[in-house]
């Protein structure tokens, strides 16, 4: 949605990026604030309220849903597209990393390797996308999509596991 509404207003993909940029970094501003609230008791309190505070549920989601965009442009082999959703990939990777660290190591590890590779696929996806294509690149970053796919399953499934433990 924010790619669709800066289509309109820039035309050059470097000018989206900075504007992207600059309304992420004044949202996580304001966001940052309630990452911290609550931040007492019991670990799966404290992950709990992380949870909400951070909205790790939609980032996963926001990230996934990249993926599958990536995805599918690649099948239209429409570069200039792939390689806008492939920022909009990194901008999204780097605004759930920056609600790191959470109240348990583990979690944060994951998600810290979980993000990483979605970033590092953002990269690779943008340059292999340019012109001369570069099919390793591609690969590459589709390597990485699938890598962070199977961190973010192992992080949530660890999340869940924190916040709602056997008794």
């Amino acid at each position: 949605m924010l790619t669709a509404m800066l289509n309109g207003i820039f035309r050059h993909s470097k000018l989206q990026l900075m504007a992207a940029a600059a309304i992420l970094v004044a949202c996580a501003t304001f966001l940052a604030g309630c990452a911290g609230a609550d931040m007492t008791g019991s670990l799966p309190h404290r992950v709990a309220a992380w949870n909400k505070g951070s909205l790790f549920s939609q980032a996963r989601t926001t990230l996934e849903n990249d993926n599958q965009r990536i995805s599918t442009l690649q099948a239209g082999h429409d570069n200039n597209a792939i390689r806008t959703a492939c920022e909009v990939l990194g901008i999204d990777a780097r605004h759930a990393n920056s609600y790191l660290p959470t109240p348990d190591q583990a979690l944060t590890n994951l998600l810290h390797a979980a993000y990483k590779d979605e970033y590092t696929a953002s990269l690779d996806c943008y340059k292999g996308a340019s012109s001369p294509p570069s099919h390793k690149l591609m690969t590459e970053s589709t390597k990485s999509i699938s890598s962070g796919i199977q961190l973010l399953s192992r992080a949530s499934a660890l999340d869940n596991t924190i916040t709602h433990p056997t008794k």
